[in-house]
């Protein structure tokens, strides 16, 4: 039985090959699957045994929804994301979410100190 041995770099445009053939081939498939589900004739009321009355209202998405409550009833506190924390500088979005992402590795590590500790 032979077993093929690969340097590291190898290895790795080897596996950085057969991925990005993987998801051109997955792309393309969606592609092809999304065209044709597609209709140009309209946007079509989905029909689901109700009355003609409720079928007669126009109803919004669920986003729409969604985000209509959360403006709603946290208006406050989406005013001052928006306008206080949000400045709109991507440097100190990476500077947010590194110490944040370090608090939870911290907080990993000590679980796990504590989970061998006990065991």
């Amino acid at each position: 039985m032979n077993i093929m041995v690969f340097d590291p770099f190898t290895a790795t445009i080897l596996l950085t090959s057969a991925m990005a053939l993987l998801a051109s081939i997955v792309y393309i498939l969606v592609l092809s699957i999304r065209r044709a589900r597609v209709t140009q004739i309209g946007e079509e009321m989905y029909i689901g045994g109700e009355s003609e009355d409720i079928l007669s209202l126009k109803v919004p998405s669920i986003l729409a929804l969604y985000w209509g409550i959360i403006r709603r009833s946290w208006k406050e506190a989406f005013d001052i994301l928006r306008d206080v924390i949000h400045s709109g500088i991507l440097n100190e979005w990476y500077g947010y979410m590194s110490i944040w992402l370090s608090f939870l590795l911290l907080l990993s590590i000590i679980a796990i100190a504590i989970y061998m500790y006990i065991r």
